[in-house]
């Protein structure tokens, strides 16, 4: 698989994230490097992300390997799950 096929792939789960969570929190568009606070999420939204992260990144996650709180961006999640992965 060449480098840019790579980038596509990771592109993809990022964007499908993204989707997932404009979805979610009924917004129209969404900064990938927003805290999470700014941009509404609360305790049962954050149970909602993991159960997305779960199914878009093919992981199983387990209490403590995702790290989020207040200043936590969808791009740091993407990164976090990226390293799981």
């Amino acid at each position: 698989m060449t480098a840019n096929a790579l980038d596509l792939t990771a592109n993809r789960e990022l964007d499908t994230l993204l989707g997932e969570l404009r979805g979610i929190l009924s917004l129209d568009a969404l900064d990938p490097t927003s805290p999470l606070i700014e941009i509404g999420v609360d305790s049962i939204n954050i149970v909602e992300i993991m159960i997305c992260c779960e199914r878009i990144y093919g992981v199983s996650l387990f209490e403590g390997e995702l790290v989020l709180d207040q200043y936590t961006t969808i791009s740091d999640i993407d990164s976090q799950l990226k390293k799981l992965n």
